[in-house]
């Protein structure tokens, strides 16, 4: 159980109980008991998941590495099913949990040390430089603004002890519906 109770719907205005209605998931449950906060969560998410320039597998790479090791078990629950439903392998979601690239191209790599860095602290400057080299300073923007927002979902997430929903969701269709296209 949530250490702050989850808002109930019917308290919220329009907006949000639409938000709420298309993304029903206990971590905006939370966020939604702070006035305003949820439109904007959900806009900075929208924002990282449309990005045309960081390759989506990148993207969950380097949420769920944070995941774990934030230990955000609510994060890479459903991260993982993201990271299937865009393609992510096993060996892919092996190296997320462990740290370890073997294997891996070297922006995944790359990405991967990113993340653990700022999971705990700034991103070193040779890393940030190696990705800017390797992929462009436009997708490690998108990089670090997605460590840094994950690193603060899976804080809030493990502080207030959210908890996973109950029942099956379809990463590919939640992934078409808040992106508005194909994964």
């Amino acid at each position: 159980m949530s250490r702050i109770p989850y808002t109930e719907i019917s308290s919220l205005d329009a907006a949000s109980q639409a938000i709420l209605r298309d993304v029903p998931r206990n971590l905006f449950h939370l966020v939604a008991a702070l006035p305003g906060a949820l439109p904007g969560m959900v806009a900075m998410q929208h924002a990282m998941r449309i990005s045309r320039s960081l390759d989506p597998k990148l993207r969950e790479i380097a949420i769920l590495r944070i995941g774990y090791l934030l230990e955000a078990r609510y994060e890479t629950y459903h991260h993982e099913g993201i990271g299937r439903a865009v393609g992510l392998t096993e060996a892919q979601l092996r190296a997320a949990r462990t740290g370890d690239p073997m294997g891996m191209e070297e922006l995944d790599a790359t990405g991967l040390a990113m993340a653990g860095e700022m999971a705990v602290g700034p991103a070193d400057p040779v890393t940030l430089d190696r990705v800017r080299a390797l992929a462009g300073d436009q997708a490690a923007l998108e990089l670090g603004m997605t460590c840094a927002f994950y690193v603060m979902v899976c804080r809030l997430l493990t502080s207030f002890d959210i908890q996973v929903e109950d029942g099956q969701i379809d990463y590919a269709a939640l992934m078409r519906h808040t992106t508005g296209g194909p994964v």
